[in-house]
């Protein structure tokens, strides 16, 4: 586990994150990271439909991202790969990828 200032430094330097863990353990670390993420910050939780964020900075939460199914994966890849702007994407997961 990281400490406070590196998850901080994380944060601040728009790394993409991938957490692996228990849903209550990766949503207690993203309840912390919440407030250093890029604005606006989009949430997508389990199965619902991926809403990607436009225009500027913008950071993308995805929750579970293990069960993306192959469109959402094929939307979301088109989005990172063609987006000028830069993004911050932090990911959970309860399966190792």
């Amino acid at each position: 586990m990281l400490s406070t200032p590196e998850w901080v430094s994380l944060c601040a330097e728009r790394h993409n994150v991938l957490l692996e863990g228990s849903d209550e353990s990766t949503e207690n670390v993203l309840l912390f990271l919440a407030p250093y993420l890029c604005r606006p910050v989009v949430w997508k939780p389990p199965h619902a439909p991926v809403a990607l964020p436009t225009g500027g900075r913008a950071a993308l939460v995805l929750q579970n991202v293990w069960a993306l199914s192959r469109p959402d994966q094929a939307e979301l890849l088109q989005w990172l790969e063609n987006s000028t702007d830069r993004k911050q994407v932090v990911s959970t997961t309860v399966q190792p990828l």
